[in-house]
């Protein structure tokens, strides 16, 4: 830092100020000549820019490094995983949740950084003050992360209690690990709104259209597929009978009723909800074929019409990538299961560099996000593991 003397204060964390910027420090590893290094990047960038963070680094791949509250998935570190290389792009995200972030002082005073700082937000400080930025400035800010700063340490992840995620919810009106965006859009935050990409309608699903019934085909001529499907099945229908909870399946975007047929040949009941008509109507047509137990009809998954702890248990596989508002769906989801009643979730694992259908995917996890956004919900998750083969998938059973 060039210009004026570096004023040390500890309110909640190190802010390092000079006339030019001010540097806020939640982990006390960020050395200050680190800290001094973001202060300097911030003069070089355009004056709109309010923020900048650097990648945080663990042997050799990013840890954090552009983050997201604001989001599908909750409390998001962009990249994480990706090897370090990914870190050659710069990033902009609507807050900065780890290792160090720079401000201009005047939008820190702007937004009362001092209170935020010894608002209790414990590891979600730096999350609290950069978002207030956009909040109070609005759509306009933009907050960066620069792929030359980069944080090599090994300071353990961000911890949250339970105290620090309340604080920070009564202060902006979201659950830092759970945003459920429909309801910010009911409260017109608008300022919330500035990555359009966050806020649209659900992903096209027109395969039904195009190719019918196409699970059941992909089920009787590629073994791989059959072998998955039906060891999805016998999982849930496994854990359901280590219980004593009685009632029907709820099978949440049933699609062409493959997964309803596997389930209900247990002679359990199950009723499929779905989105998109062509598959409902390939659906009901395979499933009348058969006569087992199970029907489909249009459902919503945000707002299942059904009453509270109707269902002994719910299948969410190949869905929660396709939602919108994945928050959402899981606490209806939670609101229709008996209490100790079952959830068991399969989804594509996040890749970088890749997707096995980015064309319908509109996220996919990583089983930290996954068990985190679970959790955060309301449910307890007893089991997860993967599916690897020709397939990479995420599973997690999870009780009410």
């Amino acid at each position: 830092m060039t210009e004026g003397a570096a004023e040390h204060e500890t309110i909640g964390g190190l802010q390092i100020m000079s006339d030019r910027a001010v540097v806020v420090v939640h982990k006390p590893w960020v050395s200050a000549a680190n800290a001094l290094l973001l202060a300097d990047a911030l003069a070089t960038q355009p004056g709109a820019v309010a923020a900048v963070g650097g990648f945080r680094l663990r042997n050799g791949a990013i840890l954090s490094g552009g983050d997201f509250l604001l989001h599908p998935k909750g409390l998001h570190f962009r990249l994480r995983g990706a090897p370090a290389a990914a870190a050659r792009f710069g990033c902009e995200c609507d807050c900065i949740a780890d290792g160090a972030v720079a401000m201009r002082r005047g939008a820190f005073d702007v937004t009362q950084g001092k209170s935020l700082l010894a608002g209790g937000f414990g590891d979600l400080t730096m999350a609290a003050t950069t978002l207030a930025l956009r909040k109070t400035l609005g759509a306009s800010v933009r907050i960066v992360t620069l792929p030359d700063l980069l944080l090599d340490q090994q300071d353990p992840e961000l911890s949250i209690t339970p105290d620090a995620r309340a604080a920070f919810t009564r202060e902006f009106g979201l659950d830092p690990l759970a945003a459920d965006l429909q309801s910010l859009r009911d409260i017109n935050f608008a300022w919330a709104r500035w990555n359009a990409t966050l806020w649209g309608r659900p992903g096209d699903f027109s395969k039904y259209e195009e190719r019918g019934a196409y699970h059941w085909t992909s089920y009787d001529t590629h073994a791989p597929f059959r072998q998955r499907a039906d060891s999805i099945a016998d999982l849930l229908i496994a854990t359901l009978a280590k219980g004593t909870i009685e009632g029907p399946i709820l099978d949440v975007g049933a699609g062409d009723g493959l997964f309803s047929w596997l389930l209900a040949k247990s002679n359990r009941r199950v009723e499929g909800v779905e989105r998109e008509t062509a598959g409902i109507a390939a659906a009901n047509v395979e499933l009348q074929k058969r006569g087992v137990q199970a029907i489909v009809k249009f459902g919503d998954a945000e707002a299942l019409e059904y009453p509270d702890a109707t269902f002994a248990a719910a299948f969410l596989a190949d869905v929660i990538e396709h939602l919108p508002n994945p928050v959402r769906a899981l606490r209806e989801i939670r609101r229709v299961l008996k209490p100790g009643g079952v959830l068991l979730v399969v989804t594509p694992s996040w890749r970088f560099g890749g997707s096995p259908d980015p064309v319908h995917h509109l996220e996919e996890y990583r089983m930290d996000e996954l068990l985190r956004q679970l959790n955060a919900c309301g449910f307890t998750v007893r089991e997860s593991g993967a599916i690897k083969g020709q397939y990479d998938d995420l599973v997690a059973v999870a009780t009410r």
